[in-house]
């Protein structure tokens, strides 16, 4: 159970691999008449309530001084969201060949992906870096307190459409790491000397208690519709609507899980006993007997982090100098909310452009993006950040970075 913790916080405040779709602008251009091979990579982490200042110390180390922590929790919303994601993906596409019919042709690719993200309350975030003294005499409220995290790799095989680059990829999932934890109800009441607390617990605990590299099988779509549209002022333009990552794993030696729902009372109780991990599930303490915790393994079916997003995307053959861009991005999970964006894309030359972009949503409040775009006959790139804020203050709340490049052939 401790390696447990330890990697349950590994998972939440460092960067592994997630496929998310940043705000880069993304261009509707020539077919694939080639061969193009892409390799995309990019992390970020993002929060409404966590500021940078205290992110980078977890990820990066450093000391916290108790002043910064009263500070954080006097911020803290009654609902707060923490996400961090990144991804390392190949793709290919054969566009000299058909699949059936002249217009098909078929692609490849492979990745490492991952996704934690948290949803807590104000009362969650104060027991947890404060402990209980700012609760003597009252109770704590960390109900609806809920934690998902998984690692896994893809590698698929599609078919896509050489006109209008719409594609659909049926991928093979390997499920390494996957962890899972909601507290319907949680309550700690205390009298003004801690000598009587109180608990209410229903919630549950789940993860892989196995540390090699495959816990599971499973497999996964990824969706990329491209529609020729004509707006309001007669302009036309293509919408893309994507889908990533909709599928399930199966794991194979089932998930340790923790299922708890009763009341417990108790005098003389230190509170260090309640949260630290090795009395809590250490043999010499009955607290778990105590609360009627039910242990037990299941062979379950997980569902992996998948997102869907709506987008207007840029003309690469338009001679205009300025373009928007826009859309709306959903993550089927209980600690986003849906996000919208807005972005101008600038050309500079016939090689170079420039964009920018204000979203707001998913995991956090306001957020804006700075993207450089280079275009050549052969191979292009791209690189940006969704919080150009979070490069230069530590008050920001999200760091971002992504990398493009394609090669054509």
């Amino acid at each position: 159970m401790k390696s447990f913790v330890f990697k349950l916080a590994v998972i939440l405040l460092c960067s592994f691999s997630v496929k998310g779709q940043f705000y880069l602008p993304l261009t509707q251009d020539s077919s694939f008449s080639k061969n193009a091979y892409f390799i995309e990579s990019g992390t970020e982490y993002h929060s409404n309530s966590l500021p940078n200042s205290l992110t980078d110390k977890f990820i990066f180390g450093g000391q916290i001084p108790n002043e910064q922590l009263q500070n954080t929790f006097q911020d803290q919303a009654a609902i707060n969201r923490f996400a961090v994601q990144s991804f390392n993906e190949f793709r290919c596409f054969i566009g000299n060949k058909k699949l059936f019919k002249d217009s098909l042709s078929w692609g490849m690719k492979a990745g490492v992906y991952g996704h934690a993200n948290t949803f807590f309350s104000k009362d969650a975030f104060g027991l947890a870096f404060l402990g209980n003294e700012n609760y003597l005499g009252n109770t704590a409220n960390f109900s609806e307190l809920s934690i998902h995290a998984s690692i896994f790799q893809k590698i698929g095989f599609g078919i896509f459409n050489k006109s209008n680059k719409s594609s659909l990829f049926l991928n093979v999932v390997n499920l390494q790491q996957y962890a899972k934890s909601y507290v319907r109800k949680g309550y700690l009441t205390q009298n003004e000397d801690a000598s009587e607390i109180g608990l209410k617990l229903q919630g549950e605990l789940a993860f892989t208690n196995n540390n090699g590299i495959s816990n599971g099988i499973g497999f996964a779509l990824d969706f990329d519709k491209r529609i020729a549209v004509q707006l309001l002022n007669e302009q036309k333009a293509t919408i893309q609507i994507q889908v990533q990552n909709l599928g399930l794993a199966c794991v194979n030696k089932g998930l340790k899980r923790y299922e708890i729902d009763s009341t417990y009372n108790y005098s003389g109780f230190q509170i260090n006993q309640l949260i630290n991990a090795n009395e809590f599930f250490g043999s010499n303490f009955s607290l778990m007997d105590s609360l009627g915790v039910k242990q037990r393994i299941t062979k379950s079916w997980v569902l992996l982090p998948a997102f869907i997003q709506v987008t207007k995307l840029i003309d690469g053959n338009s001679t205009k100098k300025i373009q928007s861009y826009y859309g709306i991005k959903l993550y089927p999970t209980f600690a986003a909310i849906p996000a919208g964006f807005f972005g101008l894309y600038c050309k500079i030359n016939s090689k170079f452009a420039l964009a920018s972009s204000i979203s707001y949503g998913a995991f956090g409040k306001f957020r804006n993006g700075w993207y450089f775009t280079f275009t050549g006959k052969k191979i292009s790139g791209s690189l940006g950040t969704d919080d150009a804020i979070g490069f230069v203050s530590k008050k920001a709340f999200g760091q971002s970075f992504f990398l493009r490049f394609s090669w054509a052939i």
